[in-house]
């Protein structure tokens, strides 16, 4: 819960001050939406560019390097009842939506209106909100790549949901749906397509047999692997291999 703001300021291409150390007694949030930047909090070297945001939380020692870039970022102080729930630095997070928040909040920053305080609490609500979900997003991003990263790693071999969950310490169900949901695909659908790129790439630039290459790119019955690569394809292995070559 945001209790009050103290400052906000829109810096537009201009280079910004620096920051000399110390404790700051409020929080602060800055995005970065053009430019580069370096702080330093409680004594951690946090460097962002363009699309970053750093939180600093209430107590913390902060300071800010002098730089000659032209910036443009926009920075809200604040007094909230608890720390917030997202990361000192979130890379590449100013999306549409936070755009869109932020110009809100300058707009009702400078209005004169009754509720203007709310407003802003409101407005600074909310955004954190976008904040937390674009973390998610980024989240779900991570894990799928890190399931891509296996599948690259151990196409080769039997790989099961059982292995990938071991491997990424989530549940195998929990696995399947956040990939689908990044991807578009399954993790089998997906595991599939890895193996018959690779097979496609052996029956053009190698004599092995079809046995051999089913073997080699994780297919454990030669027979199933044609039925696939032409279901895939549309041609058999042993036409494909005339047809490329």
């Amino acid at each position: 819960m945001i209790n009050q703001i103290t400052y906000f300021t829109h810096n537009k291409f201009a280079p910004h001050r620096s920051i000399e150390h110390h404790t700051i007694k409020f929080s602060e949030l800055t995005f970065l939406i053009s430019g580069e930047m370096v702080y330093y909090v409680d004594n951690v070297k946090y460097a962002i560019s363009s699309g970053d945001i750093i939180y600093v939380p209430s107590g913390s020692l902060r300071r800010r390097e002098t730089g000659e870039c032209l910036n443009d970022y926009v920075s809200i102080n604040f007094h909230s009842e608890s720390r917030l729930d997202v990361d000192i630095v979130q890379r590449k997070s100013i999306n549409d939506e936070v755009k869109y928040l932020l110009n809100y909040f300058e707009a009702a920053y400078y209005a004169s209106s009754k509720d203007r305080n709310n407003k802003l609490k409101l407005a600074l609500e909310t955004l954190v909100l976008q904040l937390k979900d674009n973390e998610f997003d980024s989240y779900q991003s991570s894990l799928s790549s890190e399931i891509i990263s296996y599948i690259h790693r151990h196409y080769a071999h039997r790989i099961t949901l059982d292995d990938i969950s071991k491997a990424t310490f989530y549940s195998a169900a929990y696995c399947e749906n956040e990939f689908k949901k990044t991807t578009g695909k399954s993790i089998i659908n997906y595991l599939i397509d890895i193996r018959i790129g690779e097979a496609k790439k052996l029956l053009e630039e190698t004599s092995m047999s079809c046995a051999d290459i089913a073997a080699a790119v994780g297919f454990e019955d030669a027979n199933y692997f044609s039925r696939v690569f032409k279901k895939r394809t549309g041609y058999s292995p042993l036409r494909y291999r005339d047809y490329v070559n």
